[in-house]
């Protein structure tokens, strides 16, 4: 079942979602292994799936489900963890089928001791082509700058993102068709570590893993 797919671990990937974006996960189960976000992009009616992992405890499976009702699902495909001890761990999946209708997709995620969590739903739509692109300057320290290439005018939201899941900025800014620069102030009291920029735009959410360099 093993197809298709395609992994990376690096700091400078883009991640890119279509309609929706989701991390809760099924609470009853007992793996201590955090999924950080779970995201897709539509381009050409061809799926690119995303997701990250927090530091993994033990050895994980993830079984890339796909429904045309988002209510029975079937496996599609399956990943192994790295498993390397990372603080967070990147990972995608490219779905080979053509898609020209409403698709969900979920992450089922089995540990080496049988126990399952899932991410929750996430829908794409194969009519909707439109995506932004996000250029980050990295690592950042009192100020973060970046810049984002939109498709039309539009208002976008931004959050700042540390690894528990808590918005630690947040701002609201008019996007116009083309390159926008903008920058996040106040940013030289926040930890030093990794964080996760977040840019919600017309239905469209992009993600970028940052690193805060220095901390006072």
């Amino acid at each position: 079942m093993k197809k298709h797919l395609h992994c990376f671990n690096s700091l400078q990937k883009y991640v890119y979602s279509l309609l929706f974006f989701c991390v809760n996960l099924d609470s009853a189960s007992a793996q201590s292994t955090d999924l950080l976000s779970f995201s897709g992009n539509m381009m050409n009616h061809k799926v690119q799936l995303y997701w990250a992992t927090a530091t993994e405890a033990q050895p994980l499976q993830f079984t890339i489900e796909r429904s045309l009702d988002g209510n029975m699902f079937g496996g599609v495909a399956s990943l192994n963890s790295y498993n390397n001890g990372q603080d967070v761990n990147l990972y995608s999946f490219n779905d080979p089928d053509t898609i020209q209708s409403l698709i969900y997709y979920r992450l089922k995620i089995t540990d080496d001791q049988g126990a399952i969590k899932y991410s929750c739903i996430l829908k794409l739509n194969g009519m909707i082509q439109k995506s932004i692109a996000v250029n980050v300057r990295n690592p950042f320290d009192q100020r973060i700058y970046f810049n984002v290439t939109a498709p039309d005018n539009g208002r976008a939201n931004v959050d700042l993102i540390n690894l528990q899941g808590a918005v630690m900025r947040r701002r609201e800014v008019n996007l116009d068709n083309g390159v926008n620069s903008i920058v996040i102030d106040n940013t030289d009291l926040l930890p030093a570590g990794i964080y996760i920029l977040r840019i919600q735009f017309n239905g469209t959410i992009v993600q970028r893993k940052i690193t805060k360099g220095y901390s006072r």
